[in-house]
């Protein structure tokens, strides 16, 4: 979960964001062609965030298995693993310590982490 950091009593403490993060994203789908309303298939994809600071500069990454519902015009339901970047307590700090400063800017680095998602997507083409 995205949190956000800084420092009261002299100590760090965090809030947590919220676990949705809405994002822009672009999905690729495998599967095999066939006359059923229900289908299997492979989604890999990369996508952005559309809320925060950072939307354009840090890329998420997806892949899962997924279900495609119809037959030409088609509805996707995906869900699986995504890597992203956060931000994460830098120089061996964590959560709790006492950390004294001048200006309370608690030490942070960008690293990726492994999350989910679930994505509903339509096809576009026939």
């Amino acid at each position: 979960t995205p949190q956000d950091y800084y420092v009261r009593e002299m100590q760090i403490r965090a809030d947590d964001r919220g676990e949705v993060v809405p994002m822009l994203t672009s999905l690729l789908h495998f599967y095999q062609q066939n006359n059923k309303n229900t289908s299997l298939t492979g989604s890999i994809g990369v996508g952005f965030r559309l809320a925060g600071d950072k939307n354009f500069s840090s890329l998420t990454f997806m892949g899962g298995p997924g279900v495609i519902f119809g037959k030409s015009n088609r509805i996707i339901l995906s869900a699986g693993l995504m890597t992203g970047q956060v931000e994460r307590l830098a120089q061996g700090y964590q959560v709790g310590d006492t950390f004294i400063s001048e200006v309370d800017n608690v030490p942070l680095k960008e690293r990726y982490e492994l999350g989910y998602f679930l994505a509903f997507t339509y096809n576009l083409g026939k």
